[in-house]
C-alpha cells in the first residue's frame, strides 16, 4: 500500500488574521524510502530536520534551497495546498453566513460557483473600495463571534455589518445584505461551532487526499505529523472513508470529490519517526516563510525559495483571491457535498438504531 506523508506550516487555528503568519501551507509527498534517502543526502546532519532550525545557518539555508531544486521535486511526488488566511476568513463568512441565508431562501450558492464570486467580491471591495477600518472590523469581529459565541460578540459583529451597510453604495449593499440577513439564523449557525470550525486544516487535507486518489486511482495510507485538528476530526474522516456507498463523485461541476474517501488507513505520527514528514515540513515551511517573512536578513533566502522548483509545480492548490472579473461560471450539475454527507449520516444513524 502506497503511503502519503503530510505536514503543515503557518497554522494559527482560528486566529486566521495573525499578522505574523498570513499564509498556511499543507504539503503532501509520496517519496519512496530510497527517494527520501536521496533527498536527505543534501543535508549534513539528518538526525531530525526542521525548517526552523535549518534556516538559522547559511549551510542550512543552502541545503533547503538545494532540496527544493532537486530532480525529485516534481508533480508526481508532491501536492501542495496554499491558503491566504485573510481571504480564507472572507470565504468563511460566505460559507457560514451568506450560504445559510440563501439556504433558507431555497437557493444553493454552490451550484453556479456563486460562493466563490461572493468571497472574491467582498475581499476585493473590502481591500480597495470600502472603508478599510470597517472592513478590518468585519473580519476581526467575525472571528471573535465564532470564538466566543457570546451575545456581546454577536451584537458587535452585526453592529459592524449595519455600519458597513450604511456607507457602501447601493450596488454593494447586495453583498452586505445577506450577511445582515444571517442574523436571523445566527443561533443555528453558531450552535455546532467549536474551536476548530474556522481552521483550514481539515478542508485542505481532504482536497489533497482526493487529488492523490485522482492521480493514483487506488487507495493509499496517510501518515501525518501530529495534528490536534485532524485528531479532533478523526471520527468524521473515518465516517467519510467507511460509508457504505458505491464510489462516486459528489459536488458541482469541476468542484467534486470522491466518496467514500479512498484512504485505506490514517496515522498521526511524530515527525522524528518519519523522514518523509520532515520533507513535507521543509517544503511547507519554505513556502509559508517566503510569504510571511519580514526580516531583511532573509530576503536573499526568500528570493531563492521563490525561484526554486517548488514554486513552479503546476498541481498546487491555491486558496487566494482573484479579481471578480476573472471568476468563471461553473456548471451547476451535481449535488451539494454537505447535503450528501448529511444524508449519509442520517442513513448511518438509522442503521445503528436497528442494530
Amino acid at each position: 500500500m502506497r503511503k502519503i506523508f503530510f505536514d503543515e506550516a503557518g497554522n494559527t487555528g482560528a486566529d486566521l488574521l495573525n499578522p505574523e503568519q498570513k499564509v498556511f501551507t499543507l504539503c503532501s509527498n509520496i517519496f519512496t524510502e530510497n527517494e527520501a534517502s536521496e533527498l536527505a543526502s543534501v543535508f549534513k546532519n539528518t538526525k531530525e530536520l526542521h525548517f526552523v532550525k535549518l534556516k538559522k545557518s547559511q549551510a542550512g539555508r543552502r541545503s533547503i534551497v538545494k532540496m527544493l531544486n532537486h530532480d525529485l521535486i516534481c508533480e508526481n511526488k508532491i501536492i501542495i495546498f496554499i491558503v491566504d488566511k485573510e481571504f480564507a476568513t472572507v470565504a468563511q463568512i460566505v460559507n457560514h453566513l451568506i450560504e445559510t441565508f440563501y439556504y433558507h431562501l431555497g437557493t444553493d450558492i454552490h451550484k453556479n460557483n456563486d460562493q466563490v464570486k461572493f468571497a472574491n467580491m467582498i475581499y476585493f471591495f473590502g481591500k480597495y473600495e470600502w472603508d478599510k477600518g470597517l472592513y478590518e472590523e468585519l473580519l476581526n469581529s467575525f472571528i471573535e463571534m465564532f470564538r466566543l459565541k457570546t451575545p456581546i460578540s454577536i451584537y458587535n459583529f452585526y453592529e459592524v455589518i449595519h455600519n458597513l451597510y450604511e456607507v457602501v453604495n447601493d450596488d454593494d449593499k447586495a453583498l452586505i445584505g445577506p450577511i445582515l440577513g444571517s442574523q436571523t439564523y445566527i443561533e443555528e449557525i453558531l450552535s455546532p461551532v467549536d474551536k476548530f470550525s474556522l481552521d483550514v486544516t481539515l478542508s485542505t487535507f481532504l482536497v489533497l487526499c482526493d487529488s492523490w486518489y485522482n492521480k493514483l486511482n487506488e487507495q493509499f495510507d496517510v501518515i501525518c505529523d501530529n495534528s490536534k485538528q485532524l485528531e479532533h476530526y478523526m471520527s468524521y474522516i473515518d465516517f467519510a472513508r467507511e460509508m457504505d456507498v458505491p464510489i462516486q463523485n459528489v459536488g458541482f461541476g469541476s468542484r467534486k470529490m470522491t466518496f467514500p474517501l479512498q484512504i485505506n488507513n490514517i496515522k498521526l505520527s511524530d515527525s522524528e519517526d518519519e523522514f518523509n514528514i520532515q520533507i513535507s515540513d521543509i517544503i511547507a515551511s519554505s513556502i509559508s516563510f517566503s510569504q510571511n517573512n519580514k526580516n531583511p536578513k532573509y530576503q536573499a533566502f526568500v528570493n531563492q525559495i521563490k525561484e526554486s522548483k517548488i514554486f513552479r509545480l503546476n498541481n498546487t492548490h491555491p486558496l487566494f483571491p482573484s479579481h471578480p472579473n476573472e471568476i468563471k461560471q461553473d456548471v451547476s450539475d451535481g449535488q451539494n457535498i454537505l447535503d450528501f454527507l448529511a444524508t449519509q449520516s442520517i442513513i448511518q444513524m438509522r442503521k445503528e438504531k436497528k442494530l
